[in-house]
């Protein structure tokens, strides 16, 4: 599964995140719990997160992140590949 993210066009580090995402599993996790895990600052966690969701690759419920993808044949267009943290 994280092969097709890798090949979704993100920035490695935004797909950095979306793997520690997804070893949280079905419980997920805070943008703060992911900023420690992955050595990014809060806010590089937060556009990542953002432009995840917009690929339906994560979703927020509650202020707990989830990992919801890949989905199939995802591509990032430029708007969303920057907010999903091109620059780190």
């Amino acid at each position: 599964m994280s092969r097709k993210v890798s090949e979704s066009g993100l920035s490695r580090h935004a797909v950095r995140t979306w793997e520690r995402l997804a070893e949280a599993g079905s419980d997920g996790a805070e943008v703060a719990e992911l900023s420690e895990a992955v050595g990014f600052r809060r806010t590089t966690v937060l556009g990542h997160l953002k432009g995840l969701a917009e690929l339906g690759l994560a979703e927020d419920r509650q202020s707990v992140w989830r990992a919801t993808g890949p989905v199939e044949g995802a591509t990032a267009c430029e708007g969303v590949r920057a907010s999903a943290g091109t620059v780190s």
